[in-house]
């Protein structure tokens, strides 16, 4: 996909239905998470997800890129 914005919402999303739904945000996030993330390689994501989810026996996790008025075509 080729896009042409210059930065993107980036949020980390958590299932504990096995990916029927997406409800919960973890909170304990570093890294290129959050608004204005660039486009590019090498990008990472931390999650200290016991930090967030003590107990948690499992979970389904979606990164989610938002950046709304940008025109996108498939490639």
């Amino acid at each position: 996909m080729i896009c042409s914005a210059r930065a993107y919402t980036i949020t980390l999303e958590l299932s504990t239905d096995d990916g029927r739904t997406y409800t919960q945000t973890p909170k304990t996030l570093l890294g290129d998470v959050g608004d204005k993330v660039r486009p590019g390689r090498s990008k990472q994501i931390v999650w200290e997800a016991m930090q967030d989810a003590k107990g948690l026996a499992g979970c389904c996790i979606q990164v989610v890129s938002c950046n709304p008025g940008s025109s996108a075509e498939a490639k």
